[in-house]
């Protein structure tokens, strides 16, 4: 589960400006979002030895595998979503040469 942590305002909480580490982070912060911060350190772990680390401005949270799979994927549904019309203009045509009223 990717849940961000912001204040109504979009604000970074206090707690977690100041936390000296991302697991006195996880201690601050999990109670803000209902979630035990035993479970926020372990997923603070897994993304830390997976080589993310905090976003910055400007800096995409998709690694560059997750950002090509994106476009493959985007590209892909546009294709599908292409055919699908073609189909549908095929079936409308056939409707109407095989309605009996047509002729």
């Amino acid at each position: 589960m990717n849940r961000s942590i912001t204040t109504e305002r979009g604000m970074r909480p206090p707690a977690c400006q100041r936390a000296e580490s991302p697991y006195a982070a996880a201690r601050a912060i999990g109670p803000l979002v209902d979630v035990h911060y035993k479970t926020l350190r372990v997923w603070v772990k897994k993304a830390l030895a997976q080589g993310s680390r905090p976003r910055g401005k400007g800096r995409s949270v998709l690694s560059s595998a997750e950002r090509d799979e994106l476009a493959r994927l985007r590209r892909q549904v546009r294709d599908l979503e292409q055919a699908n019309e073609i189909l549908k203009l095929a079936s409308a045509f056939f409707a109407r040469e095989l309605d009996p009223r047509h002729h």
